[in-house]
């Protein structure tokens, strides 16, 4: 497992709390954090910067594997980052410039299409939009973005299993296990002209209730909806 950091080029001059998981830790930069949080060797962390990126932090990443992209060049952003990228990997996309954490996530669409599953992608989420981050220290949130990946690919099996009864079998997001887990075993009866699936409709059903019943994935409706 590595972690790949995206980099801009701010100056850093005060540490900040980063909370994941339940835990603080102070630290100037995300990816530092999340270094530490999962307790990662110097040697398993790649930065993705420009030269600016390098100048400006090189104090702070000097002891890391470097990887220097050309800001103006889209194509060969998305290159390097599929090179880099391998199955299992931490992506930290908090403090990058804009094309440089947009080329990671399309990237990552790609990856998994050949096996590449990254273990997770992290944003750093600031919790007072007012907090001078240059003068005074500042709390973020580590958000899962992964965690809306695995969403997108419970709607997309939901959409194509009400066409043909058909499921990808892959794991997905905590919150959505029971919902997964029951229509992959749905759908392995159904094609097999087995009805026996009283029980794995009661627990779906059961689920979609308690996902209505949370503001969070009001945006599945719809989805959830139809399924029911």
């Amino acid at each position: 497992m590595k972690l790949i950091a995206t980099l801009g080029a701010t100056s850093v001059n005060i540490e900040h709390t980063y909370h994941i998981n339940g835990k603080d830790i102070d630290k100037p930069l995300s990816f530092l954090a999340l270094k530490e949080y999962f307790n990662i060797k110097d040697s398993d962390v790649v930065i993705l910067g420009t030269k600016q990126t390098k100048e400006k932090l090189k104090d702070y990443i000097e002891n890391y594997e470097f990887k220097e992209l050309d800001i103006n060049n889209f194509g060969t952003i998305f290159a390097k980052v599929l090179e880099v990228m391998e199955k299992g990997d931490i992506l930290d996309l908090t403090q990058s410039f804009r094309s440089i954490s947009f080329a990671p996530l399309l990237a990552y669409h790609f990856s998994k299409e050949v096996g590449k599953n990254l273990q997770d992608i992290f944003y750093a989420q600031i919790k007072k939009s007012d907090c001078d981050l240059q003068k005074e220290k500042c709390e973020f949130e580590f958000i899962s973005l992964k965690k809306y990946e695995d969403i997108t690919d419970l709607l997309r099996e939901i959409n194509v299993f009400l066409s043909s009864w058909y499921v990808t079998n892959f794991s997905k997001e905590e919150d959505f296990k029971i919902v997964h887990n029951n229509l992959v075993d749905l759908s392995k009866k159904l094609l097999l002209n087995n009805l026996s699936i009283r029980e794995e409709i009661k627990n779906i059903l059961n689920e979609i209730d308690r996902i209505y019943s949370k503001s969070e994935y009001s945006f599945m409706q719809i989805h959830l909806r139809n399924l029911k």
